[in-house]
C-alpha cells in the first residue's frame, strides 16, 4: 500500500504544483493591477481582472481533478479521515515532505493574492471606482 499511496500523492503534488503556478500568476496579476489602479488605467486594469478571471478557471478546474484523487486515497486508506501524520507514515518520507511544501507555498500564495486584492479594492475606492470613469 506504501508505494501505491506514494504514488496518489507524487500525482497530487503535480497537480497541487500546476495550481501553485497558476495562483503565483494570479499574484503577479493583482501587483499589476495595483499599478493599472494607481496609473487610472481604467483599460489596463478591465483586461488584467479578465485575464484574472481565465486564470481562476483554469486552477478551478484543476481542483476537480484533485477532488477525484483523494476520493481515490480516501478509498485505499485503513480509515475514512487519517492526520497528516497518519498519512505521512503510509508513504515515502521525500514524497510525503514534497506534498506538504507544495501545500504550504500553494496556502502562502493564495494568501498574498488575497492581501494583494484587497489592497486593490482599497486604492480602487481611495481612486473613486476607477471602472465607473470618475477618476
Amino acid at each position: 500500500m506504501e508505494s501505491w499511496v506514494s504514488e496518489l500523492l507524487t500525482g497530487m503534488t503535480r497537480v497541487y504544483s500546476e495550481q501553485l503556478a497558476f495562483y503565483e500568476r494570479l499574484y503577479e496579476m493583482t501587483l499589476l493591477e495595483q499599478s493599472a489602479i494607481l496609473a487610472g488605467d481604467a483599460v489596463g486594469l478591465a483586461e488584467l481582472l479578465h485575464l484574472e478571471d481565465e486564470v481562476i478557471f483554469q486552477a478551478r478546474q484543476l481542483e476537480e481533478v484533485q477532488r477525484g484523487m483523494r476520493e481515490m486515497l480516501q478509498s485505499v486508506l485503513p480509515v475514512r479521515h487519517l492526520g497528516m501524520d497518519q498519512l505521512a507514515c503510509l508513504t515515502e518520507p521525500r514524497v510525503y515532505i514534497k506534498f506538504e511544501q507544495v501545500l504550504a507555498a500553494l496556502k502562502t500564495t493564495l494568501a498574498r493574492a488575497e492581501e494583494q486584492k484587497k489592497h486593490n479594492i482599497l486604492a480602487m475606492g481611495e481612486k473613486g471606482g476607477l471602472l465607473s470613469g470618475s477618476h
